[in-house]
């Protein structure tokens, strides 16, 4: 029985951590369904009330203490990292969410906010836990989890995560900031439809950068054909406005309204014959990339002006990309290249 304990609640942690990853990327990355981050939240839950459990195992490890093998004792500090890291993680989740304590920290470049540190330190257990499952994984059995008391056991765990979800989101609301709300990514509300006053968004090693729109030109790359345009031929196609939020990873959202050209004017100038398009790479003069897929090309915007009037150069002048659908990583600034891909 107590050989099914363990490799019941270890296998069941690994798939709650597997889950709250997989969703935290994407959440990462696109800002719909928001079921996903509903998810997340469910799962976190589950593993705080998995805790006492592993407690139990952890405990029952720790009393045996180092010994004079190698692997033990480096194993021991491994599981104490991991332990760590996991608390760490969901506290400050729960600290951003409820807005409690101070809601900066200092982590240099990489992020300012809670909520940065969450993801951060979510992307960074994976190291301490392969490790743990290389030399510790327990090696399940289906029976362990069709027996009778392990499928009370995953009906409890799955009512906790939806109790504490539930409760969480309670508080949550009754916590929020009226002049801040909070959308269902966790971010809050900053400068909504203030043009150029909105708050700046800049990725690791990226500095605010002033281009000259008299020499600088956007480069749509194709295999071996290249097309250039100039900031002027750019102005000169026909010119789109959309309302898009920016959803940035580092905790806060702003609706705006922007004015550009769209990505599929563009390829309709270069491809008069008509082409689909399903993949691109955006790379900006600050030698920043990133990749968009599907639906998320033909819905790109290529944004010249911000509330109305030009971007100023902290938002991306003279060209940034608006991507409705993902998170504000990808809204390339200082736009300089539109690779096509296969």
């Amino acid at each position: 029985m107590a050989a099914r304990f363990l490799r019941y609640t270890n296998t069941a942690l690994l798939i709650l951590l597997v889950s709250l990853t997989a969703t935290g990327l994407y959440g990462l990355a696109y800002v719909l369904p928001a079921w996903t981050f509903e998810l997340h939240r469910i799962a976190a839950w589950a593993v705080v009330a998995l805790a006492p459990w592993k407690a139990v195992i952890a405990w029952r490890s720790l009393r045996r203490g180092p010994d004079v093998r190698f692997d033990r004792s480096t194993m021991l500090v491994v599981s104490l990292v991991l332990t760590l890291l996991v608390g760490l993680v969901l506290l400050s989740g729960i600290l951003w969410t409820w807005r409690l304590g101070p809601q900066v920290v200092w982590l240099g470049e990489v992020g300012d906010t809670l909520i940065d540190g969450h993801w951060i330190l979510g992307l960074v257990l994976w190291l301490p836990l392969l490790a743990h499952l290389i030399r510790r994984w327990p090696k399940p059995r289906v029976s362990d989890f069709t027996a009778r008391r392990s499928a009370l056991k995953s009906l409890g765990l799955a009512v906790a995560g939806l109790a504490g979800w539930q409760v969480a989101e309670a508080l949550a609301r009754w916590r929020m900031d009226p002049q801040a709300p909070r959308t269902f990514t966790g971010s809050r509300l900053a400068e909504p439809y203030g043009g150029n006053a909105m708050p700046v968004t800049l990725s690791l090693g990226e500095r605010e950068l002033v281009v000259d729109p008299h020499t600088w030109s956007l480069t749509l790359v194709d295999g071996q054909a290249t097309m250039t345009l100039t900031y002027a031929q750019l102005l000169a196609l026909p010119m789109t406005e959309l309302e898009a939020t920016l959803d940035c990873t580092t905790g806060w959202y702003s609706p705006q309204r922007w004015g550009g050209i769209l990505l599929s004017d563009v390829l309709s100038t270069a491809y008069p014959a008509g082409r689909t398009v399903r993949a691109v790479k955006l790379m900006g003069e600050s030698g920043y990339s990133t990749i968009l897929i599907g639906d998320h090309v033909n819905d790109l915007l290529l944004a010249t002006h911000l509330g109305g009037e030009p971007l100023a150069p902290r938002h991306g002048f003279p060209v940034r990309a608006v991507a409705p659908r993902s998170r504000g990583w990808q809204w390339v600034k200082w736009l300089a290249k539109v690779e096509v891909l296969a």
